[in-house]
């Protein structure tokens, strides 16, 4: 029979305490530290998004060295295809000003990280503007698409290209998760546009599993036929 239980039992609580609180300690410094790098940094790498660069998809044998001047062109008249000069993967092809938010950044054929961390990025699955079909351009929300959720309906989007000047007006904005397949379609016919970002919902979340949308109309500039 044990002939001191309360200093058997105080040795167990400090043994226990011994073990405990640095776990504990190492927990909530993870979360703290976590919660203060989304916070200062990038809640969630851009790149890890919904669409996958696939080998089937179209490829273009453009020379790396061809360098691109922002056109003027605003006119409506269309523009063939085989006329224009085709961005290579990686480079910046032209500019998107969004006047109401104070969003003006650099366009770039691609969305690699590198290319994200340069300006907002096309992702090549989807058409460029001007074409008959979605354009899909995505951005880094503490970056060039800061302010990307403050944009509102009816407020106009001007994309400038090498080869025409577009300007696009805003129908609708969602925020739907980064897996949800309806959030765009590349399958439509007509010139439109979609801009998206991650969407933050907290600071202590290091996984954000949101995106914020931004669906715009073809108002003006050049459009391409083949």
């Amino acid at each position: 029979m044990d002939k001191n239980p309360n200093l058997k039992t105080k040795n167990i609580g400090r043994i226990a305490a011994f073990i405990f609180f640095p776990i504990l300690f190492a927990i909530l410094s993870f979360f703290i530290i976590g919660a203060l790098f989304n916070l200062v940094f990038n809640d969630a790498p851009l790149y890890e998004n919904v669409f996958t660069y696939k080998a089937s998809e179209p490829t273009y044998n453009i020379p790396a060295n061809i360098g691109f001047k922002l056109s003027t062109n605003t006119s409506n008249n269309p523009l063939n295809l085989g006329d224009i000069t085709f961005p290579h993967y990686g480079q910046t092809y032209g500019s998107i000003e969004i006047p109401s938010v104070k969003i003006n950044c650099p366009l770039i054929y691609g969305d690699d990280p590198l290319s994200l961390s340069k300006g907002a990025c096309q992702y090549i699955g989807s058409f460029i503007p001007g074409y008959n079909g979605t354009s899909l351009i995505s951005g880094h929300n503490n970056r060039v698409f800061r302010y990307l959720k403050n944009v509102m309906n009816g407020d106009l989007i001007k994309i400038s290209t090498s080869y025409g000047v577009y300007v696009f007006k805003v129908t609708n904005t969602a925020i739907i998760s980064k897996s949800d397949p309806t959030a765009y379609d590349l399958s439509a016919k007509v010139p439109n546009l979609i801009l998206y970002t991650c969407y933050k919902e907290s600071v202590l979340i290091s996984d954000v599993t949101m995106r914020y949308y931004v669906y715009a109309s073809y108002i003006s500039g050049p459009l391409l036929k083949n």
